[in-house]
């Protein structure tokens, strides 16, 4: 897990202006894909017993987002560090 974490932890920087399909789309008011990416994590690890709280947290934010239920902040991420 720490080689993990190292590896994650040195991944060179996106530049500023690079922006996920997820962020685009929530940045237009676009129903999202989160389903058919982390969304489709989530349900394989439930298929064979491995949990993936990363994925499930990622999608319940972004749903919240989607639902309106949490507006757009970087500060939405918070729930995130306790996995890195």
């Amino acid at each position: 897990m720490e080689n993990l974490k190292s590896d994650f932890m040195n991944i060179p920087p996106m530049p500023p202006e690079a922006r996920s399909s997820t962020l685009q789309d929530m940045l237009k008011g676009r129903r999202t894909e989160i389903d058919f990416i982390n969304g489709h994590v989530v349900a394989k690890g439930r298929e064979v017993g491995i949990p993936t709280p990363l994925c499930e947290t990622i999608v319940d934010l972004v749903k919240k987002v989607d639902r309106g239920e949490l507006k757009m902040d970087p500060a939405n991420i918070r729930p995130l560090e306790r996995y890195l």
